[in-house]
């Protein structure tokens, strides 16, 4: 018995954890120190499932077209042939393609910080990307920005995206706020009709 506890004496004399490799472990983790507070949801996009599902049609409706498009070209080597098999590929890429921008800036949900309005990362966007996942931004309501650009359905400017939220669905005052100074429209409809 005693020589299985030296063992595990010299075993645990080996990996000596420092503030360093604490932190690295952390951040592996998907936890970094400077954004561990709490959050809170403050807010939920509507239209979050009928998204993840048609973004999940599109990609079969591509990958199926991409699949037909090779089926034809290997059994129709023509000119023809060829033609109808670049035709399909790029309906199908060009369909999911022009789907994925359209629906890139819709935020599924916001979650802020608890503390501490003015940190760089108060604000927490959930998007999804060309699959279906999810994917998250974090920006400060200073970096909140009218829209510099054209897309369709996008309303704010932040941290090098545009984004499309509903803001009078959004459950924070200093958001909601800085959300009012940059889009016309929030201005407009939030104010009394005569």
């Amino acid at each position: 018995m005693a020589l299985s506890q030296k063992k595990l004496m010299n075993r645990s004399r080996v990996f000596k954890p420092s503030k360093s490799s604490c932190e690295i472990i952390v951040r592996s983790l998907g936890h970094d120190s400077g954004t561990t507070a709490a959050r809170t949801v403050v807010y939920e996009g509507v239209l979050v499932k009928p998204l993840k599902m048609v973004k999940k049609i599109s990609l079969v409706s591509c990958a199926t077209a991409a699949a037909a498009s090779v089926a034809l070209i290997s059994t129709e080597m023509s000119a023809l042939g060829v033609g109808f098999g670049a035709l399909i590929s790029s309906v199908g890429f060009g369909t999911t393609g022009l789907l994925h921008w359209l629906t890139t800036p819709y935020i599924a949900s916001i979650r802020v910080r608890e503390e501490n309005v003015d940190a760089k990362d108060y604000v927490e966007a959930t998007t999804f990307t060309i699959f279906g996942t999810k994917k998250t931004s974090t920006f400060s309501l200073e970096q909140v920005r009218a829209l510099s650009s054209f897309h369709p359905f996008a309303v704010f400017h932040a941290a090098g995206r545009d984004y499309h939220v509903e803001v009078g669905s959004v459950d924070d005052l200093y958001l909601s706020d800085a959300l009012s100074r940059v889009i016309p429209q929030a201005e407009s409809t939030d104010a009394p009709k005569d």
